[in-house]
């Protein structure tokens, strides 16, 4: 039997932004318990099961949502630009909040273009914001898709910051808008600015760190403010360089630490003597886990001989010690400094688990799935398909042509790929000449691909590099292939304002096509 609540609250500290979610905490019927399903309001009817986890703490799986069905019409609509009939429930300073089937709506001032409303009465809109965690933003106009990509053309590939109206204040972060379309700034890339400074209709200053058609824009008040900052810690995190802050304010599992304003957050397994550490003292660090989009981690531990980051971004291959065996999985210590928690769904695929087999003090392979602020979580099913991987990498040769699909965001060393056999990397340097990349700007480029390089899409590969030793397979984008040339002639649109540079790239894929033929 379920047991039956409501979303009450929704932590706003560990969020990540729009419909990703670094950690969901949601209190249901007063208790604070975890939460394995990202589309999350308040007020939302619930059932679900509460389990306790490893660690002592509860967990609500298995949630079924009262509202999900309606709320996935209105995501379909959102798609789809279908026309809507909705109920005006009431006014409000900035606009009115309507009513379709019980989830409401929101119709700011700015989106009703001389049209005159009434409480109570019946109106057709179509949705213009969507969202799953925050206000569902309607509009008396609809608005496709082909015109959503040209607005974001404004946006996409600029380092600039540009200026929005606050539309909404939630418990996620800002809704906010210009002229022509909508975008999300959550509580984690405010910055120093606090909500109750700011009020609807209020201007604020901050740059793009994602666009969808889906989710709209991403921004960040953070990144307009402390840029060099943030690429002072990218570069820490990438070279592994010791760094110092200042311990802000704890919580049960973690520290938060300042550095130079940016929040970053300190798990406190990762910290020697953990019961001495004081507010405002100061603690060197090593960064773990860094985005630019969602909370940055740190470690202490990574400062000692014993740290797991080199080894995980080489090999993430490691043999540990099984140190308790738990109903829901097994606690395995990786060095001295590290213990790690491998669920029961990450040891073996077969649906029939014996842990009688497990005793501790056993040897286990394992690969890591997650280090950051939340924990290290271990695989044993990882560390398999890895060898498979090396093996596999083995039979590839140089000018072999393969299908693969992108399996994350294009970053500024290039696009990962992969298929059930291999994965490797296009690396930057086979998508632009060496000459081009040190004149422009590579994050702003790398923007501007985020919709020609799309995550999860398949793409037609040559292998351009193997490496044996390291495990690493190098590709190059198949220019013969009909789809690619699409991607390719997006990639000269960049250049269209610099003759001189367009012409370096067209030669540079010139002459793949030669050199394949």
């Amino acid at each position: 039997m379920k047991n039956k609540g409501y979303i009450s609250k929704i932590s706003s500290v560990n969020r990540g932004f729009g419909q990703i979610l670094d950690e969901t905490k949601i209190v249901v019927n007063f208790e604070l318990v975890e939460c394995n399903y990202d589309f999350v309001r308040i007020g939302d009817e619930i059932f679900y099961d509460l389990v306790q986890i490893y660690d002592g703490s509860y967990e609500a799986l298995n949630i079924e949502f009262k509202n999900n069905s309606i709320l996935s019409e209105l995501d379909s609509a959102y798609q789809k630009q279908n026309k809507l009939q909705c109920k005006v429930n009431f006014k409000t300073p900035n606009g009115f909040v309507l009513d379709y089937k019980g989830v409401s709506i929101y119709l700011p001032n700015k989106e009703l273009q001389g049209t005159n409303l009434v409480e109570g009465s019946d109106t057709t809109l179509y949705i213009k914001h969507f969202s799953y965690n925050a206000n569902i933003i309607c509009s008396l106009n609809s608005n496709s898709n082909s015109n959503l990509v040209s607005q974001f053309q404004k946006y996409i590939g600029k380092s600039d910051s540009f200026n929005f109206e606050i539309i909404e204040i939630n418990n996620s972060g800002l809704i906010v808008a210009d002229s022509s379309i909508y975008g999300f700034i959550p509580n984690s890339h405010l910055g120093k600015i606090s909500k109750d400074k700011i009020r609807q209709g209020n201007t604020i200053k901050a740059s793009v760190i994602a666009c969808s058609l889906k989710g709209g824009l991403v921004l960040s008040i953070r990144n307009h403010l402390l840029y060099d900052i943030l690429v002072d810690l990218n570069d820490a995190f990438n070279n592994q360089i010791c760094l110092s802050g200042e311990i802000k304010s704890f919580y049960k599992k973690y520290f938060i630490i300042d550095y130079k304003g940016i929040d970053l957050l300190l798990n406190k397994n990762y910290v020697l003597n953990n019961d001495n550490i004081d507010i405002k003292q100061s603690i060197y660090f090593k960064i773990i886990d860094f985005s630019w989009t969602k909370t940055i981690s740190i470690s202490v531990l990574e400062t000692s001989e014993n740290g797991l980051v080199s080894s995980f971004r080489r090999e993430n291959l490691f043999i540990g010690t099984v140190q308790n065996v738990m109903d829901s999985g097994l606690l395995i210590s990786i060095n001295e400094n590290y213990i790690g928690f491998m669920p029961n769904f990450e040891i073996t695929n077969n649906w029939k688990l014996d842990l009688s087999i497990v005793k501790e003090g056993q040897k286990i392979k394992a690969s890591i799935t997650k280090f950051n602020y939340q924990g290290l979580y271990l695989s044993r099913l990882l560390y398999t398909r890895k060898i498979r991987s090396r093996l596999a990498s083995k039979k590839i040769k140089i000018n072999d042509t393969v299908v693969l699909k992108i399996y994350d965001k294009m970053a500024k060393f290039g696009v990962l790929v992969r298929n059930e056999a291999i994965k490797g990397l296009i690396p930057l340097e086979n998508i632009l000449p060496k000459e081009i990349i040190e004149q422009i700007n590579i994050l702003n480029f790398v923007k501007y691909c985020k919709l020609i390089f799309k995550k999860k899409s398949l793409i037609k590969c040559i292998v351009s590099e193997v490496d044996d030793n390291d495990n690493k397979i190098a590709f190059d984008i198949n220019v013969h292939e009909i789809d690619n040339k699409e991607k390719i002639i997006q990639i000269f649109d960049y250049f269209k304002n610099n003759t001189k540079q367009k012409i370096a790239v067209i030669d540079f894929y010139n002459k793949k096509a030669r050199k394949d033929l």
